[in-house]
């Protein structure tokens, strides 16, 4: 096997140095011809004499042979084209050029594309190979030894841009209904984490995962470790997050897909957070504890965040009331993304006051609906 390597890197050797010479070695093999055939036919005959003797004396023919031709350059085709801007990409294209050595050289049944990186028609070794499959690249010395591309005197690492995780993401399922939703906001600690929190609303025995994620060098990667060998990856590309786990547990199954860019007031994309507030507005003033007119004696504020109550993705609106220009917290209400539910908190405990295909007046609850639940404990 090495004896095939040193024959093959020898040919790629001698392949660089027709492609660097051969344009000087044909003019020189030019001109000897015509010196040479100049020579052959410098007798000049100017007598009648010799004339005669011109039939009998055998004209001398010197072979000159045609110059070796400059093998082909390898066919160009998109795939080459694309291999070849890869190796451009981690270079000063500005300073160097890279030129096609090979379409196809094979080493360890693995086939490569093999360039070389020049300079004024000077080859800077190594040369680079791109792996035909992956498109990884690499580089191959004179004596036969495959390196990192870095490895290479021309290397420049290329710029990533950093990628914000920020925002906030939902997964649907085929139907378009909300599976699970993700809050992602920068880690004021470190720029290299981020927080978040992870509701999901679909399975029953599983409520939401938070913490702080570790961004990765590429900037577009991060994972998080918890507790119970629950673990999370988080990618982003085109504004899609993908969330995946190697965990077998529930906790981190429940979460698992490729979630979509959403702004935080509709995020399950049923209803604006303006429509929850009109939602809110539309309940009695016996079910909603709150004396009208609305619009009059209370301010409402709606958060950016939502939260989970009973497996259900909601709006939080803060109702105030004002004495003296000062804003007390009166109650804080929760309505369902999708404008069916709402309910308020008191001392940890969720009560259900509007459902909206109940058929009761002034959308009360009917009184066979459990109305004071035992929630999941949010913060004030």
């Amino acid at each position: 096997m090495k004896n095939k390597k040193t024959f093959l890197c020898a040919s790629l050797i001698f392949m660089v140095s027709i492609f660097m010479n051969g344009c000087s070695s044909d003019t020189s093999r030019t001109e000897i011809a015509t010196t040479t055939a100049t020579t052959s036919t410098s007798t000049v005959i100017d007598t009648d004499e010799n004339i005669q003797d011109l039939t009998t004396v055998p004209i001398t023919t010197i072979d000159v042979q045609a110059p070796t031709e400059t093998p082909p350059a390898p066919s160009s085709d998109p795939e080459t084209e694309a291999a070849k801007k890869k190796v451009e990409e981690i270079i000063n294209t500005s300073k160097y050029s890279v030129s096609l050595v090979s379409d196809s050289f094979m080493v360890d049944d693995v086939d490569y594309y093999v360039f070389a990186v020049t300079y004024h028609m000077n080859t800077i070794e190594p040369l680079v190979l791109v792996n035909k499959t992956n498109g990884s690249l690499y580089c191959i010395s004179s004596d036969n030894k495959i390196s990192s591309i870095t490895e290479h005197d021309c290397y420049i690492a290329p710029v990533i841009e950093k990628v914000s995780f920020s925002g906030n993401y939902i997964l649907e399922d085929t139907s378009g209904t909300p599976i699970a939703s993700i809050s992602i906001n920068d880690s004021t600690t470190s720029s290299d984490k981020f927080n978040f929190t992870a509701y999901n609303y679909a399975n029953t025995t599983v409520s939401n995962i938070s913490g702080e994620a570790t961004i990765s060098s590429s900037y577009n990667y991060a994972t998080f470790i918890g507790e119970n060998d629950v673990n999370l990856s988080f990618s982003i590309e085109d504004n899609i997050l993908t969330v995946s786990t190697t965990s077998s547990s529930e906790e981190a199954q429940a979460f698992i897909g490729n979630y979509s860019t959403t702004d935080a007031a509709s995020i399950s994309g049923k209803i604006t957070s303006s429509k929850a507030l009109e939602t809110l507005l539309s309940i009695s003033e016996e079910r909603s504890g709150m004396s009208a007119p609305y619009k009059e004696n209370y301010y409402f504020y709606i958060s950016d965040e939502n939260a989970l109550v009973q497996n259900h993705l909601c709006f939080i609106i803060n109702a105030y009331t004002s004495t003296e220009n000062v804003l007390t917290l009166f109650r804080q209400y929760y309505v369902t993304t999708d404008g069916i539910l709402v309910y308020y908190k008191s001392n940890s405990t969720y009560t259900q006051i509007y459902a909206k295909y109940d058929n009761n007046e002034n959308n009360n609850v009917s009184n066979n609906d459990n109305n004071n639940v035992g929630g999941n404990d949010e913060e004030e």
